[in-house]
């Protein structure tokens, strides 16, 4: 867990949010956290900061960014792409 209260560089210096969150998701979180999503509607972006990262923005633009175990994400994109066609 990493928590950044303002970050200011020049891609968000016009953003209302400059707050970034960093998550790291464990094996035993997947199934709730992706329920949540779910349930949530809650749309993300995969995104690469080191690795293949799910990336949440909320209305402020503040950048909630989550790490998964390996090769969950890989779902997890999957089922993002699909939410998003229907």
């Amino acid at each position: 867990f990493e928590l950044i209260l303002n970050q200011v560089e020049a891609p968000t210096d016009g953003r209302a949010g400059h707050g970034r969150l960093f998550i790291g998701i464990q094996d035993d979180q997947l199934d709730a956290f992706r329920q949540h999503l779910r349930e949530h509607r809650i749309n993300g972006s995969i995104t690469h900061w080191g690795n293949p990262t799910l990336l949440i923005q909320d209305m402020d633009e503040n950048e909630f960014f989550f790490w998964f175990p390996d090769g969950a994400l890989a779902e997890l994109e999957a089922e993002l792409a699909t939410d998003q066609r229907s």
